[in-house]
């Protein structure tokens, strides 16, 4: 016997427009959406079901994933909008195929599958490292609230996003950038940074001299914050120094300006033009399993604009 799921079929008639394939033009966010999640690995969001068929019929998971992957790349966020997006809108339409999943049922799977929906970041790394949009000659941190952690490359796809405990971010930029291997190499990107780029809140001697030292990659952060001119007292000479004397250069100066034109366009598109304000759910797990998700889905959005300048 085979899994007991509610029939998912896109491709079902309909009397006016007589299919779900005339309701949205090619190229529509919503049909890459559909087709990003086919080639991921939902294995884990199918292993907690009865796989005898018992019990009642629950939506398909994979249809579950991609309304969830959606709902986010275009601001939507909350369990009660999306369920309303699924009535009104066409395209929330097309992803459930005209199926109307209600809010208790999205918020369950949601916190159901917080772990699968975390993991989905590495697979959509993944596709946009088959695609050729990891690059990773240059790479920048960056922390939004809730003490949220994001490391970035070029062309402003974020290479690890992780939730820290840490009240301050001195420790994070050892740990994102192991975690930025780890996530590059599950994504089969089998690259490494050759600069890490961070501002002044991640500085800290060790953590430096450690990236450069055991993991071989160079690492540019600023020693002061921007409004310090001259050097702290009792800290010249030393790693200190050295990073001051680089930057003082012009070609420092201009290699450490890069980091705001990886970083603060992320901050803008997923703060800005996508509506996020604060996580809409509580508690670190469940926190970071959002954050993931958006910053998963602001991935997938730089690979769909890929695509469409391609064709």
């Amino acid at each position: 016997m085979s899994p007991n799921f509610l029939a998912c079929d896109r491709e079902q008639g309909l009397l006016l427009p007589p299919s779900l394939r005339d309701l949205l033009p090619e190229g529509h966010l919503a049909w890459f959406v559909l087709e990003a999640v086919e080639e991921i690995d939902l294995v884990d969001f199918y292993r907690v079901y009865r796989a005898d068929g018992h019990g009642g019929a629950a939506h398909e998971p994979e249809m579950m994933v991609a309304l969830l992957v959606y709902a986010y790349s275009v601001g939507v966020r909350s369990a009660r909008a999306i369920e309303r997006r699924c009535l009104e809108d066409v395209a929330f339409r097309v992803i459930t195929a005209n199926q109307t999943p209600d809010h208790a049922t999205i918020a369950r799977f949601r916190a159901r599958h917080e772990q699968a929906i975390s993991d989905l970041f590495t697979g959509v790394l993944g596709l946009c490292a088959k695609a050729g949009l990891v690059k990773v000659g240059v790479v920048a941190g960056w922390v939004q609230g809730y003490n949220a952690q994001a490391l970035v490359g070029e062309g402003q796809i974020v290479l690890a996003a992780e939730i820290s405990t840490d009240n301050y971010d001195t420790g994070n930029l050892e740990p994102m950038v192991a975690t930025a291997l780890q996530e590059l190499a599950a994504a089969g990107a089998n690259t490494t940074p050759g600069l890490v780029l961070a501002d002044a809140g991640y500085w800290r001697n060790d953590a430096i001299e450690k990236i450069i030292n055991e993991q071989h990659i160079q690492t540019l952060v600023a020693p002061d914050a921007d409004k310090r001119k001259g050097p702290r007292p009792g800290r010249r000479g030393g790693l200190y120094g050295y990073t001051r004397q680089i930057l003082a250069t012009d070609a420092g100066a201009q290699l450490y300006l890069k980091r705001q034109g990886l970083v603060e366009p992320v901050f803008g598109q997923i703060k800005s033009n996508r509506g996020f304000r604060r996580f809409s759910r509580r508690g670190r797990s469940a926190v970071r399993s959002e954050w993931r998700l958006l910053t998963a889905t602001h991935n997938l959005l730089k690979l769909h604009q890929h695509q469409l300048r391609g064709a």
